[in-house]
């Protein structure tokens, strides 16, 4: 397990546009004191730093915190446990992330690293692994969000043989089909969550599919999905659950079950339906997983 661990963090170590300080490790949950050990540590972290107990009882308090919780911690350059810690707008930060790993509602550890000096979102690009592993990509999500279009641009500009979507996640906060038909040419399918209110910019999204002769997918909550394409529209309505516990994750589960349909059959009735059903487990469940 050790191995495994260790190459997990070199992975993490070596993603473009990181430049991580080859600093971390991993605490796991002892199995009768339900207490975090430390039980790897990778990379250049100093004798001195292994030998300050205080150091590492530090790392196990914060790792404990997140264990608690569930949660990831992004900690600033000053190891603030604050991640809407501002920076100015063309720097580069370091930070330290605290990552609990979560069997159903159990911590069974926690993996924490910390990176080097890296950009900011709108300095990272795809570089040349990742855009190897894209071109061979027999499908290709991308989420597009204002915050990061630098990078998303470096992904829509990289060619990829396969179906290729795009899920327009901030549509809600800026409403409107400009970036949908800005990239209509480098995708195949795109996602957007509206809803039924939304009437005319659903209608507009329509007039823009048939222009385009691409396929969106409108999905609306309670109220089901909408697939819009040059060759008409079809409807699904939302699957039924018993009751709803949290719609976390819910548009990327209708995504993943729509793709994984549309992918093998290309039949649109068909793929609405199973990225119904996969929603619906979604929302009676806590969390997306």
């Amino acid at each position: 397990m050790k191995e495994r661990l260790n190459t997990a963090l070199e992975l993490l170590f070596s993603m473009s546009g990181t430049d991580g300080a080859n600093r971390g490790g991993v605490f796991l949950t002892h199995p009768e004191t339900q207490n975090l050990e430390l039980f790897c540590v990778r990379c250049d972290f100093s004798e001195d730093d292994l030998g300050d107990a205080s150091w590492i009882e530090h790392e196990r308090q914060t790792c404990e915190h997140a264990g608690r919780v569930g949660k990831t911690i992004v900690s600033s350059k000053d190891f603030e446990e604050n991640p809407d810690t501002a920076h100015p707008a063309s720097s580069s930060f370091r930070r330290r992330y605290i990552v609990p790993i979560m069997q159903a509602e159990s911590c069974m550890g926690v993996a924490f690293w910390h990176s080097g000096s890296i950009p900011l979102y709108e300095d990272i690009r795809v570089g040349s692994p990742e855009r190897a592993i894209l071109e061979d990509a027999d499908l290709l999500v991308a989420p597009h969000y204002e915050k990061i279009a630098g990078f998303f641009d470096s992904v829509m500009n990289t060619p990829s043989r396969g179906l290729r979507a795009v899920d327009f996640a901030d549509i809600a906060q800026h409403p409107s089909t400009a970036n949908v038909r800005h990239y209509s040419y480098r995708f195949d399918i795109a996602f957007l969550g509206l809803s039924r209110n939304e009437g005319p910019l659903i209608e507009e999204v329509a007039a823009l599919a048939s222009d385009t002769d691409k396929l969106i997918i409108v999905t609306l909550g309670a109220d089901g999905s909408l697939a819009l394409s040059r060759g008409g529209r079809h409807e699904c309505s939302a699957a039924r659950v018993g009751s709803v516990v949290d719609t976390t994750g819910a548009g990327d589960t209708f995504a993943a079950g729509f793709l994984s349909e549309y992918c093998e059959s290309r039949d649109i009735a068909a793929s609405l339906e199973k990225g119904a059903k996969k929603a619906a487990q979604t929302n009676q469940q806590i969390g997306a997983f």
